[in-house]
């Protein structure tokens, strides 16, 4: 590619330096904004893998254990580092799906706002900051708070990488208890919506990939992911459940390949 300079008097011919500087000033902003929009914009469909309804259900799951792990200061300190960084986590993915999804004009919920309500929580919090920021996702979820927020927010900001594979991990448990017999209850789809959501958050996480081959195998497994839980999810909802064993070892040996490269990172 040839790249002109224009609207530069009296240099026939620019030096390196100058031509570099030219450079830095003016193209690699422009890489950079580039590079947040990939990032700020989930990197797959949420409706692929989750209805509003199954999205406004996983936040009201989350709100509930919350609500019983922070009934105490001693239960909030027992599981503040494990549980309830990652529900409030998860909440914050839950509101950005909402907030992304192609049917969010449908949702009675804020996305947005149960997105930023739930970043107020934080490691430092005590137990009644933690409390504090939990009342603030229940009055989104009660239809009182009102007000534009931004979109748009980097999935690789909701819920670091550590809390997301532990949520994840504690999820598998329930999808195999619905395995076992599904029954197209509502609920069993919950941990595989938890699922499809923190594959994106992770997807987005890919400071661990430091190379383009790398890049390309963190992609290709997420992609791989993926298409697991839409399968997943699908199987569970018409209880169908060899196929969804099928598709639930598919996911998990994914993920395990994944592991074997980029846990050491």
């Amino acid at each position: 590619m040839t790249t002109q300079i224009h609207g530069v008097s009296g240099c026939a011919e620019m030096s390196p330096r100058w031509t570099r500087w030219i450079f830095s000033v003016s193209v690699i902003p422009a890489l950079l904004i580039s590079t947040a929009s990939i990032y700020a914009q989930a990197p797959y469909p949420v409706e692929s893998f989750a209805s509003i309804d199954e999205l406004g259900q996983e936040a009201k799951i989350q709100v509930e254990r919350l609500e019983k792990v922070l009934a105490s200061p001693e239960s909030f300190e027992k599981q503040k580092e494990k549980s309830v960084v990652q529900a409030f986590g998860l909440l914050a993915c839950v509101g950005q799906g909402l907030a992304e999804h192609a049917e969010s004009a449908k949702s009675p919920y804020n996305g947005p706002a149960l997105r930023d309500a739930a970043m107020k929580f934080n490691s430092e919090l005590d137990h009644a900051g933690a409390k504090e920021a939990l009342e603030g996702i229940k009055q989104v979820l009660d239809g009182k708070v009102t007000g534009d927020r931004e979109k748009l927010r980097p999935w690789n900001e909701l819920i670091e990488m550590y809390p997301a594979m532990e949520e994840m991990n504690t999820r598998n448990s329930e999808i195999l208890k619905v395995l076992k017999r599904p029954r197209g209850n509502p609920e069993e789809i919950s941990p595989v919506v938890a699922w499809g959501l923190l594959g994106l958050a992770m997807r987005a996480n890919s400071d661990y990939a430091s190379e383009d081959d790398e890049q390309a195998k963190w992609n290709g497994w997420s992609d791989e992911f993926h298409q697991a839980t839409i399968k997943l999810g699908e199987s569970i909802r018409a209880k169908e459940k060899e196929t969804g064993r099928t598709w639930f070892d598919k996911a998990s040996a994914t993920c395990e390949a994944c592991h074997k490269v980029f846990s050491s990172n």
